[in-house]
Formats: structure tokens, C-alpha cells, sequence
């Protein structure tokens, strides 16, 4: 007799199930992961952007972000970023006409996961890492 019985296909549809029960948690973790750096990526671009435009305009252009707005001055400037969910870890960061900034910190936070934003000081390069505590 060829073929399989019901009982042993019950059993494969079953286990079937359990994998898929258990793969989809990590699943959603992991695109929710792949989101939050791809905004990040995002953001880096952007304020390398913004570090460009202050020595394209020869004129300082400061960043602000303080629960979950984001404001640049002067206005007109890159607007994509405001619409990240940032928050700063100080006052304001101040990209100057040549090229040097303030350096500082931002927080990029979605879904339960956060990465920090770290903008060096003097040269202003952008290096991102896991927030403390995040998953």
C-alpha cells in the first residue's frame, strides 16, 4: 500500500504549526529590528545632509529634538528628519559653516527597540549603536 495515512499527516500539519508559532515572534522582532535601522540610516544621511548645507550656506544650522519633535533652524532646510521619532541627549546640535558641529547624541526609538545616534563633536561623523537597556 502506497501513500501516507491520515494520522501521519495530522502529525506533520501539527508540527508544521508549532514552527510557525514559534518562528513568527522572531520574525516580527526581526522587521521591527530591520525598520529601526533603516530610519536610522535614514537620519545619518540627513544630518550628513545638514553638515553640507551649513558650509554650502556658509551659516550655522541647529537641530533640536526634544519629545519626539525634531526642529532645524533656520527653517527650509532638510525637513525628512523631523518626521523620525528622535529625542535628543542634550540641548541642541549645531552644524557650523566649516564643517565642524557641536556634537551630541540622538535617540531613534520604534516599537519597544532604540539606537543611539552618536555625532562626534569636531568632525561630526555619525556612529550608531544599541541604546542601553533595548532589546
Amino acid at each position: 500500500m502506497d501513500g501516507y495515512t491520515l494520522l501521519e499527516l495530522l502529525v506533520v500539519v501539527a508540527i508544521m504549526g508549532l514552527i510557525a508559532a514559534l518562528a513568527a515572534p522572531a520574525a516580527s522582532r526581526t522587521i521591527a529590528s530591520a525598520t529601526l535601522n533603516a530610519d536610522a540610516r535614514k537620519a545619518a544621511g540627513d544630518l550628513r545632509a545638514l553638515q553640507h548645507l551649513a558650509m554650502e550656506r556658509q551659516e550655522a544650522i541647529t537641530l533640536t529634538a526634544t519629545g519626539g519633535t525634531v526642529a532645524i533652524s533656520p527653517a527650509g532646510t532638510v525637513q525628512d528628519i523631523a518626521a523620525l521619532p528622535l529625542s535628543a541627549g542634550n540641548d541642541a546640535i549645531t552644524y557650523y559653516p566649516d564643517g565642524t558641529t557641536s556634537g551630541g547624541t540622538l535617540r531613534l526609538s520604534e516599537s519597544g527597540h532604540a539606537l543611539v545616534i552618536d555625532i562626534a563633536w569636531l568632525t561630526g561623523t555619525i556612529n550608531m549603536r544599541p541604546a542601553d537597556g533595548a532589546p
